[in-house]
């Protein structure tokens, strides 16, 4: 039976809530203890999976360890001219990645890091070591993203499932998880009844002993509406997705089962319940409510992209002077409802393209914390108001 360390918190900025933002790097190890070569400030995504970061980070160009800033765009030519850090291979397999609902595309090349740190202990030294990870350096401008996420294309390894270690000198191994919730970040947590628990389907399954290149379908459950006047206007079946990466919430797949804004002024206030399914009665509720308050025109990508109109909740920011939504205004924000919420046709990845699907955005996060256990193919909720 293998020994775990235990879990591991990962400090991230919380100052803007849902961002999740934490340190990566290429890491080197002197005298049993590992250091960064480089730091980098990543966005944890659990709407994608692989780490997106610019190639220029992972080649030595001069003595700064921050390399959350500077020149991103490059080109194969340029990057050949450099030496690559300690660790880091590369045989310049071409990688791309679109993100949603902004559109940015991102394209780069494959590298390879033998041991990238995550976290900072707050001597700028990492926490916990990862094996052996696949990532995309960008070669265009990068949005420093770590995809952590399931039933997402595989851009690269899901580091959070790699053959992870402490990064002190005894190099524990850790059980292979990760958990989240609006202000925790933590590695290495085991499961437990504190959860309820739903059982995954595995999509594709990568090298035996690690995690990092599996896939798994999207969690499944329920939407519930209601009207005003709490009469009953659809319950349906669907897949749904907390994605770190939004502070909005997208349905997709759902024709008249979700009317598109301004055509049924009856869903203008009415009340949304979205529920996860469990492998079991448990005692956990997994469940959450919000009411919608009308209809807007939201910008959801930047530059002079045309405007959308959707549905806003009581987290929803109009700016009056551009009669537009930002697409991110998260720095208030501390409820399970959405920023705002976006009906489209169709989307998602091909596992969900004509099947119900709701990307939630990460605001049930405020309410639940969520675990994801890879050797048990689960997904799992609590309530914040319970401990584990």
């Amino acid at each position: 039976m293998t020994n775990y360390a235990s879990p591991i918190t990962i400090p991230h900025d919380t100052s803007v809530p849902g961002k999740f933002m934490i340190k990566i790097g290429v890491a080197n190890q002197a005298s049993s203890a590992y250091s960064y070569e480089v730091e980098l400030q990543v966005q944890i995504d659990t709407g994608s999976c692989g780490i997106v970061i610019p190639a220029t980070a992972l080649y030595r160009k001069n003595d700064s360890k921050d390399s959350t800033t500077g020149q991103t765009a490059c080109t194969a030519t340029q990057l050949a001219l450099m030496p690559l850090l300690p660790g880091v291979t590369t045989t310049y397999e071409p990688a791309t990645i679109v993100y949603q609902p902004s559109g940015d595309s991102i394209i780069g090349f494959y590298y390879y890091i033998a041991e990238l740190g995550i976290g900072d202990d707050g001597r700028g030294n990492p926490l916990v070591i990862a094996k052996n990870v696949k990532v995309m350096g960008a070669t265009s401008a990068s949005p420093f993203m770590m995809g952590v996420g399931f039933d997402r294309p595989l851009i690269a390894d899901n580091a959070f499932l790699a053959d992870l270690t402490t990064a002190d000198n005894n190099s524990t191994p850790l059980y292979p998880s990760y958990y989240l919730d609006h202000q925790t970040v933590e590695l290495g947590l085991s499961p437990s009844n504190a959860f309820a628990f739903q059982t995954l389907a595995v999509q594709t399954q990568g090298a035996p002993g690690t995690y990092q290149d599996w896939n798994w379908n999207t969690p499944q459950g329920a939407i519930t509406v209601a009207n005003a006047e709490a009469t009953l206007l659809t319950t349906t079946p669907v897949s749904l997705l907390i994605d770190t990466g939004l502070d909005l919430m997208m349905v997709n797949n759902m024709g008249s089962l979700f009317p598109v804004p301004g055509t049924d002024s009856s869903w203008d206030a009415a009340n949304i319940t979205l529920e996860f399914n469990a492998n079991s009665a448990a005692s956990v509720p997994s469940c959450f409510s919000f009411p919608l308050t009308g209809t807007a025109q939201a910008k959801l990508s930047p530059g002079g992209a045309s405007l959308t109109l959707v549905y806003t909740t009581e987290n929803s920011a109009v700016t009056i002077a551009e009669a537009a939504l930002p697409l991110q205004d998260s720095s208030s924000v501390s409820t399970p409802a959405p920023t705002l919420v976006h009906v489209i046709s169709s989307g998602g990845s091909s596992q969900n393209v004509g099947k119900p699907f709701i990307n939630t955005g990460f605001n049930p996060l405020f309410a639940y914390g969520m675990i994801f256990d890879p050797t048990g193919n689960q997904v799992g909720l609590k309530s914040l108001s319970l401990t584990r």
